[in-house]
């Protein structure tokens, strides 16, 4: 199995319809393995450039750890 592992500008990318790179990550999405791992940084830094600098609301980046899409499996 291959594996994703998504950083923060591809997550934050996802939602924010004014990044430069929207298009290009919803055109890309239906290609990536479930679950897309991240770490909790990762999930820490979009909810916060979400909400501070995109002025949206973090419960559909929560959802997306919800239903399982994304996991943090990574523990040091």
């Amino acid at each position: 199995m291959t594996a994703w592992v998504l950083d923060t500008g591809p997550l934050v990318a996802f939602f924010d319809r004014s990044e430069q790179y929207h298009s290009w990550v919803k055109e890309n999405r239906a290609r990536a393995t479930i679950p897309m791992l991240i770490c909790e940084a990762v999930l820490a830094e979009a909810a916060y450039l979400l909400t501070e600098r995109a002025g949206l609301p973090t419960a559909k980046l929560l959802a997306l750890f919800e239903r399982g899409i994304i996991k943090v499996p990574f523990c040091l």
